[in-house]
């Protein structure tokens, strides 16, 4: 058993949700798939300082006056 079956049986039991082995299958599947995802995010040379996201205002409309 490696690493990430152990963490995912521990997730499992942490749950505390009685789950089928049908379900026990396709959550694994879907625990592998986040598994390999992160790994491929997760290098040395990223650049992880978060950076603030641009803040747009709209600008008013110029009203024309009433006659």
């Amino acid at each position: 058993m490696n690493n990430r079956d152990k963490d995912f049986e521990g997730l499992l039991v942490a749950s505390g949700v009685p789950v089928s082995d049908a379900e026990r299958s396709e959550l694994r599947r879907a625990y592998e798939t986040l598994c390999n995802l992160a790994d491929r995010v997760r290098n040395p040379e990223r650049d992880w300082t978060a950076k603030p996201m641009p803040s747009f205002a709209p600008t008013p409309h110029q009203r024309k006056p009433k006659k």
